[in-house]
């Protein structure tokens, strides 16, 4: 067993066994929703819930891997059928919103559900009311709005952008966005991006209420051109919170094989600062933080919605915090192919030592094709960036390019693009992406996703939507909605155990070696049953080989 990094044994012993988790989100506030009539739907769907949840899956016998989830079938709803990645405004009221507010209701669990689940096969892509073309050629100037970044732009100045993710618009599913939509600017709540008040909060989506969730609420215009959030002067039931919104995840790839895989990835997540690296490969920026938005870098696009400069955030976050080794924190701020980074998996020409991460990667963060300055090998590079990289366990996928989410339900990218179902396919268990062209200011903050995931006690649906500043929009989040990561300690010495120690049990430590491989811990445990001290767990520890790396 190697030694890996938190700073005490009692650090680790509270994020499992200790009160102080209690508030994440819970199994029961989980709603999984599928459509039995698409296999790939229910077979998901019964992988991830279990068959006594999920009847009628073609296993019959699956433990499930959150077995205490809710389930709803959409068939059982009476809705129609709903496949291919792309569904009208009008459809997605009549076949899916007002189906689940029915259900919730009929049910009694409007209030008790805070998270929804959508099974792969379910559409991902709301096309915009007046401008629903469907053509999705890459190279076709009639594809949908969405997929047509300049375009968009101009709907966008318009006020009239009522396009976004399946999964976004169902965050607001007591909301009325899309009621009153009838292709004109500024005509419902769906033309624009409705700043997501859970925007950037470190604690869980349950220290929120949601007592008053089912109420209508005040908005107002934020910016005159696009951005739309709570109304200041609201009150009451009225005012838009943290509480007044669902999460919502997506359990989706390439095949039903990938998300089984995927699934089975986020059930003991565990990262060893020591040896797992993370990849911030920005491009063409002065590598400081600045808000002015004067050097144009992507991650600090200045508006309502973006409030970091995130890459550069979230190197300072992991060196400050200090538990990843720093050669691990791969940050590059520059433009240039001599200054793209890949794995050592693909033969690249012109590639020098500097640009190769050998490590495990367990969290990708690349401008991808928007690097400027060209990628080693031409833009095709870019494409295929997951499979260069040795992916680590459970790793998180979050690139800054428009498209990185577009690719699930058959379709293809665009622009040479990664997609989050390519990394998934690689090995990758988490993504946080965009379906349409999301412009800059509203991708997700990967700072939000290290400080809360990765270096946090939040659930992934928490992390992940604290990371996205825009509801109503183009994001979604793939991965399993409860899972939660734990950082490998560092326990060299007595000198490491920075914090109050506490009394713990031969239980504790025994859960503490399964954690980080120890085949049968609890045959090799010599000491006595009975209270332990730091010195007891030092000792027992180094027993192992787990001394300072």
């Amino acid at each position: 067993m190697r030694c890996a990094t938190l700073r005490s044994f009692a650090a680790l012993t509270l994020s499992i066994h200790a009160t102080s988790a209690d508030a994440q989100l819970t199994p029961e506030q989980v709603l999984v929703v599928y459509d039995a009539r698409i296999p790939s739907s229910i077979e998901v769907a019964e992988y991830y819930a279990g068959s006594a949840t999920v009847t009628g899956g073609p296993s019959g016998d699956e433990p499930g891997a959150q077995p205490n989830v809710r389930a709803v079938d959409l068939a059982d709803l009476g809705a129609a059928p709903l496949s291919g990645p792309d569904i009208a405004v009008a459809t997605y009221l009549s076949e899916l919103r007002d189906p689940l507010r029915q259900h919730l209701i009929a049910t009694g669990l409007e209030l008790d559900i805070r998270c929804l689940v959508l099974c792969m096969g379910m559409p991902h892509r709301i096309l915009d009311f007046d401008d629903p073309q469907t053509d999705l050629d890459p190279d076709d100037a009639t594809r949908p709005i969405g997929d047509r970044p300049r375009d968009l732009l101009d709907e966008r100045v318009e006020g009239d952008a009522s396009l976004a993710s399946v999964d976004s618009e169902l965050t607001l599913l007591w909301q009325d966005t899309l009621d009153t939509e009838a292709g004109e600017p500024g005509d419902s709540i769906a033309d624009g991006a409705l700043i997501n008040p859970y925007h950037r909060e470190t604690t869980s989506i349950n220290a929120f209420s949601n007592a008053n969730i089912l109420a209508a609420k005040a908005f107002t215009t934020v910016e005159d051109w696009f951005t739309i959030g709570a109304d200041p002067a609201a009150t009451g039931a009225a005012r838009f919170t943290a509480g007044d919104f669902l999460l919502v995840t997506r359990l989706d790839g390439h095949s039903v094989s990938n998300v089984k895989a995927l699934i089975d990835r986020a059930a003991n997540v565990v990262y060893d600062p020591a040896a797992h690296a993370i990849v911030l490969d920005e491009s063409g920026s002065e590598g400081a933080q600045d808000l002015s938005g004067a050097d144009d870098e992507l991650d600090n696009a200045p508006s309502a919605l973006n409030v970091s400069d995130d890459y550069e955030a979230t190197r300072d976050l992991l060196l400050a915090d200090g538990r990843f080794a720093p050669e691990l924190i791969r940050y590059d701020a520059l433009a240039g192919e001599a200054n793209f980074l890949v794995g050592p998996r693909r033969d690249l020409p012109d590639l020098v030592p500097d640009q190769i991460v050998t490590d495990p990667v367990i969290l990708l963060a690349s401008y991808g094709a928007n690097h400027g300055g060209g990628q080693p090998g031409g833009r095709s590079t870019a494409r295929r960036l997951a499979e260069s990289f040795n992916i680590g366990p459970a790793a998180v996928f979050s690139t800054l390019e428009s498209f990185n989410a577009r690719a699930f339900n058959g379709i293809s990218t665009l622009v040479n693009q990664e997609q989050a179902a390519d990394f998934i396919a690689e090995g990758g268990a988490f993504a946080v992406g965009n379906v349409f062209e999301p412009l800059a200011d509203s991708v997700a903050d990967i700072e939000m996703l290290v400080r809360n995931f990765v270096l946090g006690e939040l659930t992934w649906a928490e992390a992940a939507w604290s990371s996205i500043p825009a509801l109503g929009w183009v994001q979604v989040v793939i991965g399993d909605p409860l899972a939660t990561a734990t950082l490998a300690p560092t326990m060299c010495n007595e000198a490491d155990l920075a914090e109050p120690f506490g009394t713990h049990d031969i239980a504790d430590v025994v859960r503490y070696l399964e954690l980080f491989g120890q085949a049968d811990p609890a045959a090799d445990f010599a000491p006595p049953t009975g209270d332990l001290d730091i010195a007891d767990v030092v000792a027992f520890l180094q027993s192992f080989g787990a001394g300072c790396p």
